[in-house]
């Protein structure tokens, strides 16, 4: 869901008074051709702003909001945010999953679909997304083992100064393949191509998060996702993008 950015001279005053938010809907046929974050870029790069932002499986109850609604409450945009149906697909028994969330910084900068669009090119399945604001509690469990050094103090306040978009990547090794799609933690000794070596400098602004080992990352994707958030899908590509 996006709301209307800022725009120029008297216009802008009008808008800013009066903000406008739209919803928008990626359908099942865009996930799975990876082009999420097709739609994602186009609205960054125009400069609104992301208000919103999660990944379902689509039920029963929300068909009103396509073909016409009979009653009220089936024509808001609440109706997506505010459920947490989710049907049962298949998943690879092989296949690991990782946890990455884009900080405030990326989310400020407007580069949420560069980290999706590195993912779906590489043919990973995307199978949860969501836009929050991460409290104490989360942090302090999230980061437990930095919890007393320092800097903590500092690195909670990055991460709590703005929303930031979590999400869950599946796929072989992705684990070890986000790591490298990502860069190295200090963006300065980050390879061109990574996410951190094309749009990081500072160590204390590097972007993006992603699980350092597949143990680290069930304990990460539980602290951040309800089980009920994890959609289960089938991929189309999956036969064109492993040989078996």
């Amino acid at each position: 869901m996006f709301k209307n950015a800022t725009l120029g001279s008297s216009e802008s005053d009008r808008t800013m008074s009066h903000p406008e938010r739209t919803f928008l809907a990626v359908k099942p046929d865009g996930v799975q051709r990876g082009l999420v974050n097709e739609v994602l870029r186009r609205f960054e790069q125009r400069g609104y702003k992301l208000i919103g932002l999660k990944m379902l499986i689509f039920y029963c109850c929300l068909i009103d909001i396509f073909v016409g609604c009979d009653y009220a409450s089936s024509c808001s945009f609440k109706s997506f945010f505010e459920n947490d149906a989710v049907d049962e697909f298949s998943s690879n028994a092989r296949d690991e999953r990782t946890l990455v969330v884009v900080k405030p910084d990326g989310v400020q900068r407007g580069l949420i679909h560069q980290v999706l669009r590195r993912f779906e090119q590489r043919g990973f399945k995307l199978v949860s997304l969501k836009m929050l604001m991460a409290n104490d509690d989360l942090l302090n469990k999230h980061y437990a083992e930095h919890v007393g050094k320092g800097f903590f103090p500092s690195l909670k306040a990055y991460m709590s100064s703005g929303p930031v978009v979590a999400m869950v990547w599946e796929g072989r090794d992705v684990v070890k393949a986000a790591r490298n799609i990502l860069g190295a933690t200090r963006p300065l000794e980050s390879a061109p191509g990574t996410l951190r070596g094309d749009f990081c400098i500072d160590v204390g602004r590097n972007l993006v998060h992603g699980s350092d080992s597949v143990e680290s990352a069930k304990r990460e994707i539980a602290l951040w996702f309800k089980p009920e958030e994890l959609c289960k899908w089938e991929q189309s590509t999956h036969s064109w993008i492993y040989e078996s």
